[in-house]
């Protein structure tokens, strides 16, 4: 079942399977079939492959506009991301780049680009597959359809990921060392037994090569800052789209479709809070009457939580480590 979370698919797939176990515990082992819960999951299971089918259905009548628009923009970005590097390796604005690193940063990311174009050509028949596994995948409903699609999107961008993972790795050791290079400088170092930094007497060979090396370092950072930068934007404004497929699909999945039915009918076994009336009758007696307000319809999304979490819930990183990440280099996994 692991194997199965390291995609999206397979964690949708299995986050169904265990709802399914729910139900069949609940209606079988405990033959409780008026469980409300159980009852969201079924029918909350047979909306999702209702609305996958009818987007398999529109999708198939425009398979082939989908599928020649797919392998355009997919074309697009690699032509996109090519003509960047040749700007940025042609000292955009002004920028006074180290023209060495510069070269050989660009070159060794255009390699990456042409090996990019022959997988693109090589995948391209599979292309005409995909329409048979969107339609296999509408039995399992609309959110196993945007996971496929969420996968499809990491692999169509799996080369921003291997050029962000490069340069990530390249600034993040530049940054460590400054730093380490700075405390040399201020007479400190860092306690790995201890955790913490004590100060140090250097000798004069130890500061020649710090300072010898700390130059060479800061001239080379705005080179490897600038691949860096880009390379980041690209890799956000990718995370940011499979942001919102996993929002999508999550929210989809916590749909109560019987809990709504329930309360459009205005049925009895969802009520909200019981009101006392007192009514007066013609004898002079007084009856104590209870009616039964109905339920305000954002609370119904709140009274029947379900017990199973979801593995696509979003763990999204604070202000505070998002910031950390970006300053020292450190790589920002999959949503």
């Amino acid at each position: 079942m692991k194997i199965m979370r390291w995609t999206t698919t397979g964690s949708q797939l299995s986050y169904r399977i265990n709802q399914m176990h729910f139900c069949y515990y609940v209606f079988v082992k405990h033959k409780r079939s008026h469980s409300l819960i159980a009852r969201n999951i079924i029918f909350s299971i047979l909306f999702d492959i209702f609305v996958g089918i009818l987007f398999v259905s529109t999708f198939m009548y425009f398979s082939r506009q989908w599928l020649n628009c797919g392998l355009f923009y997919a074309e697009t970005v690699v032509n996109n991301v090519e003509q960047l590097l040749h700007y940025l390796i042609s000292m955009p604005v002004g920028l006074k780049l180290n023209r060495p690193l510069n070269q050989a940063l660009g070159h060794f990311f255009e390699y990456h680009i042409h090996i990019w174009k022959t997988y693109i050509s090589i995948v391209t028949p599979i292309f005409d597959v995909i329409a048979d596994i969107l339609t296999f995948c509408s039995l399992f409903g609309f959110t196993c359809i945007l996971s496929l699609l969420s996968d499809l999107l990491s692999l169509i961008t799996i080369h921003i990921y291997c050029f962000y993972g490069y340069a990530t790795r390249l600034y993040g050791f530049q940054a460590s060392s400054l730093w380490s290079l700075w405390r040399l400088f201020r007479g400190k170092k860092w306690n790995q037994l201890k955790h913490r930094v004590d100060s140090y007497s250097y000798g004069n060979d130890q500061l020649f090569i710090g300072t010898l090396t700390f130059t060479i370092l800061i001239f080379l950072l705005p080179t490897v800052l600038l691949y860096y930068l880009v390379f980041l934007v690209l890799r956000l404004i990718i995370l940011s789209v499979k942001l919102l497929l996993k929002f999508t699909i999550t929210k989809f999945c916590e749909i109560p479709v019987y809990s709504i039915y329930l309360w459009i009918v205005n049925s009895r076994d969802l009520k909200g809070r019981v009101h006392f009336k007192l009514i007066s009758t013609k004898s002079g007696a007084t009856k104590l009457c209870v009616e039964f307000k109905r339920m305000p319809f954002c609370d119904v999304f709140n009274v029947t939580q379900l017990p199973i979490e979801n593995p696509l819930q979003l763990h999204l990183l604070s202000m505070f480590e998002f910031v950390n990440s970006v300053f020292w280099g450190k790589i920002i996994y999959p949503l």
